[in-house]
């Protein structure tokens, strides 16, 4: 069984258009109505899309909603100020682990190389 997992995901790995790579940012999810209605953090970002954990008690995302995501980006040195990217993207995914609400999001458009944290 565990080699049929192992398989099934180094598919799915070479079946993605976009390396993803694991950054711990914490980002927001803001609605039309520059309503904000999901905060977490990041577990993964590729140029197609992001994966992001956050707190259950969210205010209202949902399946297929189109929304405008926030990263900040932290500075590498304290003195340094930070970053925010910005990017509009579809909720592709919702999963509910205990405490925890995971959302994915695929992009309007891939994020340029120089706009990837």
């Amino acid at each position: 069984m565990l080699e049929l997992k192992s398989v099934l995901r180094r598919f799915l790995e070479n079946r993605r258009r976009h390396p993803r790579v694991r950054r711990p940012y914490d980002a927001e999810l803001w609605d039309g109505l520059e309503k904000e209605v999901f905060r977490g953090k990041v577990l993964d970002i590729s140029r197609g899309g992001i994966h992001i954990r956050g707190l259950r008690s969210c205010q209202g995302v949902f399946y297929g909603q189109r929304v405008q995501i926030r990263i900040l980006i932290s500075p590498k040195v304290m003195n340094e100020t930070g970053e925010v990217v910005t990017a509009q993207g579809r909720v592709c995914r919702l999963v509910e682990r205990d405490d925890y609400l995971d959302v994915a999001l695929e992009f309007q458009e891939a994020l340029a190389e120089d706009k990837l944290p």
